[in-house]
């Protein structure tokens, strides 16, 4: 499903915003929180709320996108590729 999101690339999500997209970029956001230290650990709620757009900002600093706060193409993509990059680098289960 995850692989089926990039392609499907949900357009740009903000402030006030509502979904399954919402849902996914919180939970990749999550994910990326508990690895970098900058991005605060939010809860998935599927409301782009304060506290989504404040992981945002934080993930866009720290990888060098425009700190907008709103969840564009190029920040989707980092965001997805750094979820990945995660998932790819935790030894395989046995």
């Amino acid at each position: 499903m995850y692989e089926e999101v990039k392609k499907q690339y949900p357009d740009v999500l903000r402030f006030g915003d509502t979904g399954d997209y919402v849902k996914i970029l919180q939970y990749y956001l999550r994910v990326i929180g508990d690895y970098y230290d900058a991005v605060p650990i939010i809860t998935v709620t599927g409301v782009y709320d304060e506290e989504t757009q404040n992981a945002v900002i934080s993930f866009q600093n720290i990888f060098s996108l425009a700190p907008d706060g709103i969840t564009g193409e190029l920040t989707w993509a980092a965001i997805f590729d750094a979820y990945y990059g995660i998932l790819n680098s935790l030894p395989a289960e046995m």
